[in-house]
């Protein structure tokens, strides 16, 4: 009997490993670079946050419309918050 509840256990535990979601943070790490928003796959809906991973290098990120306008820019420290 122990043996069948052992079994299960370890069943359940390895059914239950397939269904955790990975986070979209750990999905989307961009290197330096442009990139169109299509890279992004953003959203009308939410709101998005971003953040500097690098422990050493500051980030200066633009972003433009569609006509190359300057929308929005922002200098990240390294390690920075969200």
């Amino acid at each position: 009997m122990k043996k069948y509840i052992a079994i299960f256990l370890i069943l359940i535990g390895l059914i239950s490993t397939t269904f955790i979601s990975i986070p979209a943070f750990t999905k989307n790490i961009f290197t330096e670079g442009v990139y169109k928003s299509s890279d992004f796959n953003f959203s009308e809906d939410k709101t998005y946050f971003v953040q500097n991973v690098s422990s050493e290098n500051a980030v200066f990120l633009t972003l433009y419309d569609e006509n190359q306008l300057v929308i929005q820019s922002i200098r990240l420290e390294a390690n920075s918050n969200k």
